[in-house]
């Protein structure tokens, strides 16, 4: 294929005889330049191709923003990440829809303790093999010894990777309204521990 003043001119090589470096009038049975090509002489008719042994494996009707090669136990598998769903593929299977609700933007992933991570900019989550959630990561305390009406020692950071954290209260025996380090929280309700019991 060559291009010039913007319009695409595609050339089929037929009976391909190889390269030709000599100038830009090339016979139509040779090629300007090969780089990367190659010719599977062992299936008759093939033609030159630019990626061998390259198959189609599973096709897709939505962008495909991240494909991933998972193994846990003695299965092998291939995670898709596909326009805004996660999906699962065992070899010689359908892909199975394992999450719905992706960034559609590139992905990436990494394994870890042999638990399947991908991030997408918007979620972080893990799959075990069976199981797709988004990963809660550390709860940090970040303040300690606080009164009803706030206070405290700053304890521990936010963990930029949990929508959760703790703090601890010094009652007094009296105050029924707690005030916690956060503001503009949830609509889900705090949970209260006294003494370790919900």
């Amino acid at each position: 294929m060559a291009q010039t003043s913007g319009s695409l001119i595609t050339r089929n090589y037929a009976n391909f005889r190889g390269v030709d470096f000599t100038d830009n009038d090339v016979n139509p049975t040779r090629s300007p330049d090969a780089l990367n090509m190659w010719k599977d002489y062992r299936k008759l008719g093939k033609c030159i191709e630019s990626r061998p042994m390259l198959e189609l494996v599973e096709s897709s009707s939505e962008a495909v923003y991240g494909l991933f090669f998972y193994e846990v136990g003695n299965t092998s598998m291939m995670i898709i990440h596909s326009g805004t769903k996660l999906y699962k593929k065992l070899e010689g299977q359908s892909k199975e829809q394992i999450y719905s609700g992706m960034n559609p933007r590139r992905s990436q992933a990494f394994v870890f303790n042999n638990i399947f991570y991908i991030k997408d900019g918007i979620n972080y989550l893990s799959f075990n093999g069976t199981t797709c959630s988004q990963v809660v990561g550390y709860i940090p305390t970040t303040s300690i010894g606080r009164k009803a009406a706030g206070g405290g020692t700053v304890y521990e950071d936010v963990n930029m990777l949990s929508a959760y954290r703790k703090n601890t209260f010094l009652a007094d025996g009296e105050s029924v309204d707690y005030y916690l380090d956060a503001q503009q929280l949830d609509s889900e309700a705090p949970v209260v521990t006294v003494n370790g019991n919900v």
